[in-house]
């Protein structure tokens, strides 16, 4: 219970933070705070804690306890407190409480406390004594003195309750400050405000000596005066200062105009700028306010305004430059030292002066901007360089010569000439022999280039270097050789009538008339020039698509007859294609050809003859017996001819081709015929004519050569007959086909001949009719003849690798009707003789002398008596089968043909006859089909030869 006997004075100290108005803690009924928050204390009217203050207001609202005070409190600024006593008026001892309740005078306002008859709150007072709240205010009772400024009880809506005027108003004049312009207004919060008010003029204004006095009105509504100086500017009349300065004159003492403002006049030594009127001294030097107008250029107005040295080294006066290419340039310089200004000279290089005379030059654009011994170069003057240093232009040189790439001791221009020999750099001297550097000698083509001499000149391959491959075109040949380094061409035709055999080379010999200018090359031996071609004058050309013009035997004009060509004697007669009517008589060494087909004319293994190889035809006229006459003249060829007669001429007997030897003289008589096809037609048995006859009658010796040729539809198909013992024709037949032949296919008479790759076949009378003569026969097939395969007469014959067979007598018969001549031999080797009419082989008796027969590795087999010999013949059979001959070396089996229409005589894989010869006594490496020989092998290893004509492949 607190006790309120004592005085009713309380002190309070608002001890909280300015800006917090209450506690939330309330007033308990004897007027403390709940809590009794310290600092605080309780408002009698609103009953809660007030702490602390934020304005004086706070502490002056007449609605806080603080206002009724006598000593009214005001907030601190520094302690944020409301500073003052709190003393309660109307303070009485009450007694002691009643009820529990605090005495009246503690309570707080708006208690309706008191004596009777006293007015409540709002109602019309004219003293506090009238009111029950004991406080009278503004003519009403009030709940508190309501003294405050600003502050009413009689506000519309709160009468009776002591309330801030509302903001703008002042119905009291409470605000009136000093007055007039100075007045302000309630703020709304229980004070007054002139901030409406401040800074108002509330008296009239003057200025005087550079100074201006004004009035205006503050913060607390009061009219101030105050005189504040106008910065060095002028007044404007009697008002105003001046804001900005046109000259000195707009300024007070010791303020000059500057830059359009006024400014203190500043000190000796002091920065100025440019402004001579910013310095008391009127003299602005160097930046700085100088004592004179001017230091000069090798002094600097400095401390205290005194000029000073200054710029030492720097420029003090306008340069110069002068001097010539030939010694140099210099530019004078003045310069500041120690205060004054001292000229100096600084040459200029290798640089000379500028187009003003003013200056050395610091850079170039061409070599007139440099002294002499100088060049420009990358927009630099450069010494020019000794002898030996590189250089790109005469200009870097001193010596003035730049070669091969250095400064050289002249110009240096003679060939194989250098000054960059190592070891004499600068030095123009020869090149050394075998050299060229510098590509000097370089020619017009790589292989004529050259080299240098070691005198200063070049050395050039001769004549004898190719410079570049020849060229042949037709029979021009293009050689390229070097002479002095070009290149040079010279051409020349190919000799000996040869065209080019290739694009860089004329042909020195030929294969085909295709690669000689005449269209002939002679292939054969009989002049010695063999794959030769035929020159322009040697060669006689016929056409008979030219007839009937005689023409005139060239390439270009060719003879429309043969014989024309023949009567000029030249060694070749090349004859077109085509059909010629007439009798040729050869009278000279002569080749005689027709081109035809590169194809072979016979077929020596079927007997076929290739019709369509020849393109040349004869047809002897009926006038004359003979197609071709060769008779006593040398050396002859015929090739590629079909020589025939068409129907029967007037004279019955004629051959086709005769050669007649009787004239006796001295010489030889060669006659080479080959892809001839002789084809008489005409079928006069009892007549003795030839498709080929020999005849020789003195000693003058004949060689005739028969190769790739048809020997056809004749009685004979050849005769040979020679009446002379001291010389005996020598007949070659080689790839022939003798067929279809009247009489015989081979007659012949006191001859030498050898006929190997034949078919000699189905001619009426005998193949082969030999009389007094040697005959060799090598792979000749002899069959299907109307009488003998093989009649040998009193002559000697060696028959290998050979086929005789369907003979319509004996297939070979050594015979001799009259007196055997002395040494008539017939050997048989790898013969096979098949199913002939009468016997194989055949040796009758003969009027005197004997006969000798060898056979060996052979087959007899077929007729019903394979040798029939008398006792005059001695026959011997070694390795070989014979019908009905056993024993020995020899067997009596069937040789087991192998059969069919095509070579039916071959043997089978299991004939009795495959390996069954002697290796030793075999003769020739082919059989009769041209198949090696010796390939079946034997069991144990050993080659053997089989037995026949036929190697079994």
């Amino acid at each position: 219970m607190r006790d309120i006997t004592k005085p009713a004075l309380l002190v309070v100290l608002l001890a909280s933070a300015c800006g917090v108005s209450e506690n939330p803690e309330y007033c308990e009924d004897h007027g403390a705070c709940a809590a009794n928050p310290a600092g605080s204390f309780c408002h009698p009217a609103k009953h809660y804690c007030y702490r602390g203050c934020s304005s004086d207001q706070e502490c002056q609202d007449p609605a806080s306890p603080a206002y009724l005070a006598a000593d009214r409190p005001v907030c601190s600024g520094v302690t944020h407190e409301c500073e003052g006593t709190l003393a309660l008026p109307g303070a009485r001892d009450a007694g002691p409480a009643r009820d529990g309740h605090a005495p009246a005078s503690e309570l707080g306002p708006g208690a309706e406390l008191g004596p009777a008859g006293k007015k409540p709150r709002g109602a019309s007072c004219g003293g506090a004594a009238e009111c029950a709240s004991g406080f009278c205010a503004d003519g009403v009772c009030c709940d508190g003195t309501c003294d405050g400024t600003c502050l009413a009880c009689d506000l519309p809506g709160s009468v009776g309750t002591c309330a801030p005027v509302p903001a703008g108003a002042d119905p009291a004049k409470e605000c009136a400050g000093s007055g007039g312009a100075c007045a302000g207004s309630c703020d709304g919060n229980g004070a007054c405000s002139f901030a409406a008010s401040k800074g108002q003029g509330c008296a009239s204004s003057s200025c005087a000596a550079g100074a201006l006095t004004v009035s205006a009105c503050d913060a607390k509504g009061a009219c101030v005066t105050t005189t504040q100086a106008c910065g060095g500017y002028a007044c404007v009349g009697a008002t105003a200062c001046k804001a900005s300065c046109a000259s000195s004159s707009d300024c007070t003492a010791g303020f000059s105009c500057v830059a359009g403002a006024c400014v203190s006049q500043l000190p000796l030594g002091a920065a100025c700028g440019k402004n001579d009127e910013a310095c008391a001294s009127k003299h602005c030097s160097d930046g700085a306010c100088c004592k004179v107008a001017s230091c000069g250029a090798c002094r600097q107005c400095g401390a205290g305004g005194e000029c000073l040295p200054a710029n030492e080294g720097g420029s003090c006066g306008g340069t110069s430059c002068s001097g010539s290419a030939a010694s140099g340039a210099a530019q004078t310089l003045p310069l500041c030292k120690a205060g004054a200004c001292a000229t100096t000279t600084k040459p200029c290089g290798d640089y000379l002066c500028d187009a003003a005379g003013s200056a050395c030059l610091a850079a170039c654009t061409s070599d007139g901007q440099c002294k002499a011994s100088a060049y420009c170069a990358g927009a630099k003057c450069q010494p020019k360089k000794p002898l030996g240093q590189t250089c790109s232009a005469a200009k870097e040189c001193q010596s003035g010569a730049c070669v091969d790439g250095v400064c050289c001791d002249g110009a240096c221009a003679g060939t194989c000439m250098s000054c960059k020999l190592p070891g004499s750099l600068g030095q123009c001297k020869a090149i050394p022999d075998g050299q060229n550097p510098d590509a000097e000698c370089a020619g017009s083509a790589a292989a004529c280039s050259g080299t240098c001499d070691g005198k200063g000149a070049c050395r050039f391959p001769g004549p004898t270097t190719a410079c570049k491959p020849s060229v042949c075109v037709g029979t021009m040949l293009q050689h390229f050789s070097c002479y002095k380094g070009d290149c040079f061409e010279h051409g020349a035709s190919c000799t000996g009538d040869y065209l080019c055999a290739s694009a860089t080379a004329c042909g020195t010999s030929c294969s085909s008339g295709a690669q000689c200018v005449t269209g002939y090359c002679d292939q054969s031996d009989l002049f010695g020039r063999k794959n030769t071609c035929g020159k322009l004058d040697e060669v006689c050309y016929a056409d008979a698509k030219v007839c009937p013009a005689k023409g005139a035997g060239t390439q270009a004009v060719p003879f429309c007859k043969i014989q024309d060509c023949l009567d000029t004697k030249r060694p070749y007669v090349l004859v077109a294609d085509g059909s010629y009517h007439e009798n040729l008589i050869i009278k000279a060494d002569v080749q005689l050809v027709a081109p035809g087909s590169s194809a072979p004319l016979v077929d020596a293994r079927s007997g076929a003859v290739n019709t369509s190889a020849i393109k040349a035809e004869l047809v002897p006229t009926q006038s004359s017996s003979v197609g071709i006459s060769i008779a006593d003249v040398g050396k002859v060829l015929l090739r590629g001819f079909r020589v025939t007669y068409h129907g029967s001429p007037t004279t019955a007997s004629g051959d086709l081709v005769r050669l007649s030897a009787f004239a006796g003289t001295a010489g030889s008589l060669e006659v080479r015929i080959a892809s001839c096809d002789l084809f008489e037609a005409r079928p006069f048995k009892s007549v003795k004519t030839a498709s080929l006859a020999v005849v020789s009658g003195s000693a003058l010796p004949v060689k005739l050569v028969v190769e790739d040729t048809a020997l056809t539809g004749s009685p004979y198909g050849l005769l040979a007959t020679a009446t002379s013992t001291s010389a005996r024709p020598k007949l070659t037949l080689n790839r022939v086909v003798a067929a279809l032949n009247t009489d015989a296919a081979l007659a012949l008479t006191s001859v030498d001949a050898t006929v190997s790759d034949a078919f000699i076949a189905f001619n009426p009378g005998r193949g082969v009719s030999a009389a007094g003569s040697t005959l060799v026969v090598e792979r000749a097939k002899v069959g299907a003849n109307g009488m003998h395969g093989l009649y040998l007469d009193g002559s000697t014959a060696h028959v290998a690798n050979s086929l005789v067979n369907d003979n319509g007598a004996e297939g070979i018969r050594l015979s001799g009707s009259g007196t055997l001549l002395s040494g008539a031999n017939l050997e048989l080797v790898n013969v096979t003789a098949a199913n002939n009419k009468v016997a194989e082989l055949s040796c009758p008796a003969w009027t005197s002398g004997t006969g000798v027969i060898l056979v060996e590795n052979s087959i007899l087999y077929g007729a019903a008596s394979s040798i029939v010999a008398a006792l005059a013949c001695q026959v011997t059979v070694e390795h070989s089968a014979v019908k009905n001959l056993g024993g020995g070396t020899n067997t009596a089996a069937d040789p087991k043909f192998a059969g069919g229409a095509l070579d039916p005589y071959r043997l089978q894989l299991a004939s009795p006859c495959v390996d069954a010869g002697s290796d030793a006594k075999a003769q020739g490496s082919l059989d009769v089909n041209g198949q090696p020989r010796l390939v079946g092998k034997k069991l144990g290893g050993t080659s053997k030869v089989d037995l026949g004509a036929y190697e079994l492949q």
